[in-house]
């Protein structure tokens, strides 16, 4: 067996001093400044928590916040599959804010009903009880299937027996609501996965999306999935020969990254101050 050699912790600081000198020649700092005015926005004001539409949209901002700052520490730490991922989730909560405010007059004819604003908020908002739910009856599953309450304790922190408590009170009313909000295949509430549910997020880009903002969501989405190969790098960690200078078109790449990022992410503050009547003071 190999000696194991020691950590290099002195090469891996001047692969992070390699990564900052290249994004210093890259439009991050912008980026990182529209995280830091938002955090400033939610300490000294905020959106008020005055109806179920601007707790919605305080959230989505919150949510802004947390995956930009998470973007640029993986763009710092040169973690590319990191990256994806944040990516990802800001085109996501992009096309969230983007269902909720879009006009019912955007959807499909056969759709329109079943789309009023009042039945996206009560998704929204009535996905914590669902996913709640479908929680403690896959525990009673498991538990019906031969899982011991030891386990269950361990692996999901609590006990069968409050499982089944949990899934007994809810009122098969509350659950019949359920199916006909969310429309699950097969009437199951097994199958209501998302909170947007029985809309993919194609579904919701296609319907809802200003068309001069254009997502490749199946790019980063295929690319952040750890059961596929990443299609953007190479590499997943690295990046490899940034010393000897990045080429053309990975420079390419992670300025596209930015600029999709921040675009996303203005356009979704944009969303949430006109649907809540609050200048946000950011995007002046």
């Amino acid at each position: 067996m190999p000696e194991q050699q020691p950590f290099d912790l002195a090469a891996y600081h001047q692969l992070l001093a390699e990564i900052r000198q290249k994004l210093s020649e890259m439009p991050l700092a912008e980026l990182e400044g529209l995280a830091i005015r938002l955090i400033d926005f939610h300490k000294n004001r905020g959106i008020p928590n005055d109806s179920r539409l601007r707790s919605f949209c305080e959230l989505a901002l919150d949510r802004v916040v947390s995956e930009l700052l998470g973007f640029v520490g993986c763009l710092r730490a040169g973690s590319f599959l990191g990256v994806s991922h944040h990516l990802r989730a800001i085109i996501e909560n992009h096309v969230n804010v983007a269902y909720m405010v879009c006009p019912v007059e955007r959807f499909p004819e056969a759709q329109r009903e079943f789309n009023s604003p009042d039945d996206r908020i009560r998704r929204y908002f009535d996905f914590r009880g669902v996913s709640e739910y479908n929680h403690f009856a896959k525990i009673v599953r498991l538990a019906d299937q031969g899982l011991s309450d030891a386990e269950c304790q361990r692996n999901y922190a609590c006990t069968i027996e409050n499982a089944r408590k949990a899934v007994k009170i809810v009122a098969t009313a509350e659950k019949d609501g359920w199916i006909a909000l969310y429309r699950p295949k097969q009437n199951k509430i097994s199958k209501i996965k998302f909170w947007h549910t029985p809309y993919s997020v194609a579904d919701l880009m296609e319907w809802c999306l200003d068309p001069k903002i254009t997502c490749p969501y199946e790019i980063y989405s295929f690319t952040s999935t750890l059961t596929h190969p990443n299609i953007l790098f190479k590499r997943l960690f690295g990046p490899p020969h940034w010393s000897a200078g990045l080429p053309d078109s990975a420079v390419a790449t992670v300025v596209s990254h930015i600029d999709l990022a921040s675009v996303l992410a203005r356009d979704t503050i944009s969303m949430a101050q006109e649907a809540t009547s609050v200048d946000t003071g950011i995007l002046a």
